[in-house]
């Protein structure tokens, strides 16, 4: 690809843009609130609707008081499609703000393929650092290598703007069938600085890096968050804050268009190199996997929050940096691989020691009080915590203790089971070789009732230390037909053991499915899906909790299941595992 000619038109926007910072610092003649709306889409002359994965710099050059954000290839916009839904692929795009919240594009980063990267090798999830000798380092994964595999590549400048010089060789080695994805680069309180990298297929690992950041030692490499096949832990943003590194993560596949599920979750070590432990205490390195909640789906446009980047105002404030996709919109015309993700920001709020975005909120929408350009700019308004569901009576012709030896007259069974009983306060129920999407799993259904409402259960699902053979889950179902229902499961994916919240619908014309993971589960943990009607949309909103006291906050879906929802139970995708349901309750949901 030739390298275009951009320095003209660089100095006209940046001009504008300090202009334009000018004019909404100063209107009125003293301060006043600025404003942004999500997401940080560039109108032109070339618009820019992507950047995935985005790490953000604030360049440390006399006279340049800019910020410049870093993305994964993607298009640009609609505009690029060749006719045929064909797009060029930026080797990362660079764009820069005077404010934070405008955006202008400046050029691609490599433009200039490096020799060890395969011809047909990607740059995906860049991380711009500023180095302490005065030169930027931007790390990448390079999707594919000519040793075969994928690797971390490094290259240098004197700007954040460019030119970037490739150092000619991957900074991490491709490693087989390790996913060398990701990179994070941060310094430690001792002046070493560390590269954490990885997948949701390969888990999250961290090495030491050289002096200059252009080698890594593999003798120091550790793992830091355990692989959990495609919904485990990706996209590494390691922030270093009051005697502890904060690891956040996202969890499960980017890219699944209106379906994706992605969120981002967190863990705190005093230590670089881990462990990272979540609010519980639970590790983001074992097989019951931790991970605090810091940025969810909350029902509104936007789904797959993910791949965040955290920078602090001038005031002091912490801003999250991230990607989404815009369910009505989620793919480049003419597409339904590439996604358009979104560059989006929110004020990350520390409660408790513990980070989370809106105070647990999730993605805004509409107009929001942007970062601060001056210690002393108003403050915008606090932002409370999300209330708390409130339940109100149950439905008792819905709800089923699983006293006696039969199971209530409200049941019925999709598809014939094998392996059930109700017995010692409980229903049995073993799981078998198959899924709803497939037409061959069965699953235990009673009507769902009208308007708002609560279905919970407690189940004891203890699954085997080490490799389950294949998946396996269990857990509570809404259930349309077998084309669309949405299910909250714990279950193994390997040697791993998760919740996740699985959305299966047909209306991308196609049958699909897409998940997020929720809390963290254990042998027993308590599942509860809360169904609420916003407007004409109906929201699906998990929860789980390994006490019964402490409950943890999934994404939310939209669903549009109308009056032929049913709820009921599964057991499902490999045969032979038993689950314990101490009771199936249904709550009516107060306003």
């Amino acid at each position: 690809m030739k390298r275009v000619p951009i320095a003209p038109v660089l100095l006209t926007a940046a001009w504008l843009t300090a202009l334009a910072v000018f004019q909404a610092v100063n209107a009125g003649g003293g301060l006043t609130r600025r404003t942004y709306t999500n997401p940080l889409d560039i109108p032109g002359p070339q618009p820019v609707v992507a950047c995935g994965d985005p790490s953000i710099l604030r360049s440390r050059i006399p006279g340049d008081a800019h910020w410049y954000a870093y993305c994964t290839s993607d298009p640009h916009d609609d505009t690029e499609n060749n006719g045929a839904g064909a797009y060029p692929l930026h080797p990362i795009t660079i764009l820069r703000s005077a404010d934070l919240t405008r955006w202008e594009l400046v050029g691609d980063a490599l433009p200039i393929q490096p020799e060890w990267v395969a011809p047909d090798g990607l740059f995906w999830a860049p991380d711009a650092v500023a180095w302490p000798d005065g030169t930027y380092r931007l790390y990448y994964a390079a999707s594919r290598t000519d040793a075969g595999g994928s690797a971390i590549g490094v290259a240098t400048s004197r700007s954040p703007a460019g030119p970037w010089v490739d150092s000619g060789r991957p900074v991490v080695e491709a490693q087989g069938e390790l996913a060398v994805l990701d990179p994070d680069v941060i310094q430690d309180a001792r002046g070493q600085s560390h590269v954490y990298y990885g997948s949701s297929e390969s888990g999250i690992w961290v090495r030491q890096l050289s002096r200059d950041g252009l080698r890594s030692d593999p003798r120091t490499q550790v793992c830091v968050a355990a692989p959990s096949g495609p919904a485990g832990f990706g996209t590494p943003e390691v922030v270093r804050r009051g005697g502890f590194y904060y690891l956040m993560a996202s969890s499960s596949p980017c890219c699944l268009g209106p379906l994706t599920g992605n969120g981002i979750f967190v863990g705190r070590s005093p230590s670089p190199t881990g462990p990272f432990l979540d609010r519980e205490g639970r590790d983001l390195n074992s097989a019951w996997t931790g991970g605090t909640p810091v940025l969810m789906m909350n029902g509104n446009c936007w789904v797959g929050p993910g791949s965040g980047s955290v920078v602090a105002d001038a005031a002091g404030r912490d801003w999250l940096f991230y990607h989404a996709i815009d369910r009505h919109d989620p793919y480049f015309q003419g597409q339904t691989q590439i996604n358009k993700r979104h560059l989006m920001l929110d004020p990350v709020d520390w409660v408790g020691g513990w980070p989370t975005v809106r105070h647990g909120r999730g993605p805004s929408e509409g107009t929001q009080p942007a970062p601060a350009l001056r210690a002393n700019d108003p403050k915008p308004p606090a932002v409370g915590a999300v209330p708390a569901e409130r339940l109100g009576p149950a439905f008792p012709e819905l709800s089923d203790e699983f006293n006696g030896t039969r199971l209530g007259p409200q049941w019925r069974w999709l598809r014939s089971p094998s392996g059930t009983r109700v017995t010692g306060g409980a229903f049995h129920l073993t799981t078998v070789a198959g899924d709803l999407r497939d037409g061959t799993a069965p699953a235990l259904l009673e009507r769902a009732p009208t308007g708002n409402y609560v279905v919970e259960t407690k189940m004891t699902f203890p699954l085997p230390e080490g490799t389950a053979p294949g998946e396996v889950e269990a857990g509570l179902v809404v259930y349309g037909d077998d084309r669309n229902f949405l299910r909250l499961t714990v279950g193994a994916l390997g040697v791993v053991r998760i919740s996740s919240f699985i959305k299966a619908s047909e209306e991308t014309g196609s049958v699909r499915a897409g998940y997020g993971v929720v809390g963290t589960p254990a042998p027993t943990t308590w599942l509860r899906i809360v169904k609420r009607t916003v407007g004409s949309e109906e929201r699906y909103t998990p929860f789980t909790s390994t006490d019964d006291r402490v409950w943890e906050r999934g994404g939310t879906y939209t669903h549009q299941l109308g009056r032929k929802a049913q709820l009921g139970l599964v057991a499902l995708s490999h045969a032979g595992y038993q689950a314990r349901f101490d009771y199936l309750r249904v709550f009516r949901l107060t306003p």
